[in-house]
């Protein structure tokens, strides 16, 4: 699922029922919902606005991005884990992936070299 490469720190949470287990959220790359309780400058709360005000960047709308139906108002996906334990298996190793990578890379996405968007 090509979609993933969009993916941005704040589309993975603990899984209330299971800690243990990665609750992921796909975002569309423009329409979809901003991180946290942000609002822009203009009033926009969606990804590009965000992108924009915050760091200068443009939404990857043709980064894998198909046109897929959303599971909720907000433009986002919910990945489905089946067996489940491949939600822990992720969740695992997202802790050791952020630990390393955030150290050096402070934009949204993760997917994404350090030194371009």
């Amino acid at each position: 699922m090509s979609e993933a490469l969009g993916l941005w720190v704040a589309d993975v949470f603990e899984d209330p029922l299971d800690p243990e287990r990665a609750l992921i959220r796909i975002y569309h790359p423009e329409d979809g919902k901003a991180p946290e309780v942000w609002k822009g400058c203009h009033g926009g709360t969606h990804r590009a606005a965000y992108l924009k005000e915050n760091y200068a960047l443009i939404p990857r709308n043709r980064l894998g991005w198909k046109g897929r139906v959303m599971d909720h108002k907000d433009n986002f996906i919910q990945v489905q884990w089946f067996p489940s334990a491949y939600g822990v298996l992720f969740m695992k190793l997202w802790r050791d992936y952020l630990y390393c990578k955030r150290q050096f890379n402070p934009r949204p996405t993760i997917l994404t070299s350090d030194t371009k968007p």
